[in-house]
């Protein structure tokens, strides 16, 4: 029963996401004042959490009025292929991604170079493998001759090369090996930056993806030296939230701990109709004199909402559920932040809860696709103009990814994993 729901709320995902993608083509050019609030928002988060020290990876806590993350252990990456990303920018030759960058011809000269300008005597760095090799078995090799592998990304490895001849000299030789180097530092950037726009006194809102954790702060201080306003870590993506100037962009990249430079994307609310279109009511029956439904009602399927927050005094909402828990992500406003992620004075997040998980109180013909949903958990991300950014969501997604537990009508209810997580949302970059 659980997958058969899990399925349809899917299915109606991927038809919001079809709307997202393809229903407005003007959202952009009307909404070009609140993404500058949003970009000037994130712009001045950074500075607020680089001031106070809120989030290092070393305490997890994030901006949001949650305290799970201070104290709790970080929940087990999910292992995906796009958790872990490649280096960027590429030729296709072929039916293989080749990089000129990686060519073994010259290679150690310029690893060495790279790694005698860091002072470390090592310089973080690429090696991409041949097919139908064992990459752990050639990790091993390479940890023997001196290079470490701090992961994989399909058939690219980041590792640390030491400044040693010997030791880039025996794996430029092995066969399983097709090219290894330095990233440069154009590859790094985004192409949303390559000519963006200067924005509130010359700085923007960036991402800045790390070669490796930043597990004793080097890397935030190392940026805050070169003038970046280092804001939140985000540990899935091991990437730092930061201003940085536009005429610094470069400078940073060529940083060889950096493996990523790119906009923090603006999200706004876009949504359309989209529970009559799926036809979710052959799989139900609503009972007049209850006034609940039976069949195929998601009731075994704990849901999350990340969007603007929700509406519990909605009877849609609140009524015959066993636990609705939050937490705000979003920065406060006004000093009223807390208490509107329980009224979501902007609407959309309890609009689309309801979709989803609307139970028909009111009337029955406006149930959502799950009126039986029994767990619901929302994560309010946005503000009251339905505007957020990158690092808010990104938080908000972290905090679902976890078991969740609250007070719910004065019983502790006990925690759940959700199985569905739905972000109606549309992002744009800063330019």
């Amino acid at each position: 029963m659980g997958i058969r729901i899990a399925f349809a709320i899917a299915v109606g995902v991927l038809f919001l996401a079809f709307v997202l993608d393809f229903g407005s083509p003007s959202i952009e050019s009307e909404s070009s004042d609140l993404k500058d609030v949003a970009i000037e928002a994130a712009v001045e988060r950074n500075r607020n959490v680089s001031a106070r020290r809120v989030s290092t990876p070393s305490n997890t806590k994030t901006t949001g009025e949650t305290s799970q993350f201070e104290s709790d252990p970080e929940p087990e990456r999910p292992r995906f292929k796009h958790f872990e990303r490649g280096p960027d920018v590429a030729i296709r030759t072929e039916s293989r991604v080749k990089y000129g960058w990686l060519d073994k011809s010259d290679a150690t000269d310029r690893i060495l170079e790279s790694a005698a300008n860091t002072g470390r005597g090592w310089v973080f760095g690429w090696i991409q493998v041949a097919p139908g090799f064992d990459r752990d078995v050639l990790a091993a090799e390479w940890f023997e001759s001196g290079v470490q592998v701090i992961g994989f990304s399909g058939e690219f490895a980041r590792v640390r090369f030491p400044d040693a001849r010997n030791s880039l000299e025996a794996v430029v030789a092995q066969a399983g090996v097709t090219g290894l180097g330095i990233q440069p530092s154009d590859a790094k950037i985004s192409r949303n930056l390559k000519s963006p726009k200067a924005s509130f006194s010359g700085e923007l809102p960036v991402l800045i993806s790390l070669m490796d954790e930043d597990v004793n702060g080097t890397w935030r201080t190392n940026l805050e030296e070169r003038g970046a306003v280092v804001g939140d870590w985000l540990p899935y993506a091991r990437a730092y939230s930061a201003n940085v100037h536009v005429d610094a962009i470069a400078e940073l990249a060529d940083l060889d701990y950096v493996s990523a430079i790119e906009p923090v994307e603006v999200f706004q609310v876009l949504l359309d109709t989209a529970v009559p279109a799926m036809g979710v009511d052959g799989v139900r029956t609503y009972d007049e004199v209850t006034g609940t439904f039976s069949g195929v009602t998601g009731d075994s399927t704990p849901v999350g909402v990340i969007d603007t927050g929700l509406n519990i005094a909605h009877r849609d909402i609140a009524a015959n559920r066993t636990s609705i828990c939050g937490g705000n992500f979003y920065p406060d406003e006004g000093g009223d932040g807390r208490f509107d992620l329980w009224s979501d004075f902007q609407g959309h997040g309890t609009h689309v809860t309801g979709i989803i998980a609307g139970n028909g109180t009111g009337e029955s013909q406006l149930a959502g696709m799950a009126p039986g949903v029994q767990h619901i958990r929302i994560a309010k991300v946005l503000d009251r103009n339905g505007t957020g950014d990158s690092v808010t969501v990104a938080n908000g997604v972290r905090y679902l990814l976890g078991e969740t537990d609250c007070e719910w009508q004065l019983t502790q209810n006990e925690a759940v994993k959700q199985f569905i997580l739905n972000m109606s949302l549309v992002g744009h970059g800063v330019r």
